[in-house]
């Protein structure tokens, strides 16, 4: 671990450190890998020896920034699609059986059933779009904590 003076009050700090401990000055400085000049973060190219920085990296901010917003905007088209199908009925009209023959209580066992799958098909189909909404709201949930954390 080498050691930079720092800018502010010439005290010799780490180059890992992030402020001075003598003035609180951020450092924004460090060494250059080939001739251990000091050189600003942002620099990619070293004006004592001109040693240039292959490419730059890619930070971890960057990547954060891009996801967040990806998971934002995944989220929102899933909320979206979601809640424009929205038609939950559940109520359907119960067939009363007033007697009859063997013929009218086929017929009422039959509508009967046709009433209950509707009605099961009606609440998986709601269920289904509640998932696709809450799915939507934690992919912008997590999309808006990226985009937060990504300037630590």
């Amino acid at each position: 671990m080498a050691l930079l003076k720092c800018g502010k009050c010439e005290n010799m700090i780490s180059e890992k450190a992030r402020f001075c401990p003598n003035c609180g000055n951020e450092n924004n400085l460090r060494l250059c890998p080939e001739c251990n000049e000091s050189m600003l973060k942002t620099q990619t190219i070293c004006n004592n020896c001109g040693w240039q920085e292959s490419q730059p990296k890619k930070t971890k901010k960057s990547m954060r920034l891009f996801l967040g917003i990806a998971f934002c905007i995944i989220g929102a088209i899933s909320c979206f699609l979601s809640m424009g199908n929205i038609n939950y009925v559940g109520d359907y009209q119960s067939n009363e059986y007033y007697g009859g023959d063997a013929y009218t209580g086929i017929q009422h066992a039959a509508a009967t059933t046709a009433n209950n799958i509707n009605e099961l098909g009606d609440t998986i189909e709601f269920g289904l779009q509640m998932i696709f909404l809450v799915e939507g709201l934690v992919l912008i949930t997590s999309g808006v904590y990226f985009i937060i954390v990504r300037d630590r």
